[in-house]
């Protein structure tokens, strides 16, 4: 998945992740992406708010991209809530 980084560094930006170095270079638009296939750095990374998120190029009107729509329908799968000990269900 590429994923933007809405700090813009002058050489781009360095994060690593459980070992793994991820560079936000700008890309023929201007704008810092990396492309991460980890699930695990994808969602540290797009919990960061302020610093980035999912990078999808324009797209013509009417095309969707599946890619990111995928992973995060994905991750936003409904939690069962857990009931303090105790407590009868």
């Amino acid at each position: 998945m590429k994923i933007k980084c809405i700090l813009k560094r002058d050489g781009g930006t360095h994060v690593e992740i459980d070992g793994i170095n991820y560079h936000f270079t700008p890309n023929d638009k201007g704008d810092h992406v990396a492309d991460v296939k980890d699930d695990l750095a994808i969602e540290r990374l797009l919990s960061i708010k302020e610093a980035y998120e999912a990078y999808e190029p324009v797209k013509p009107e009417g095309e969707e991209s599946t890619e990111t729509t995928e992973r995060l329908a994905k991750r936003s799968k409904p939690v069962k809530p857990v009931k303090p000990e105790g407590e009868e269900a």
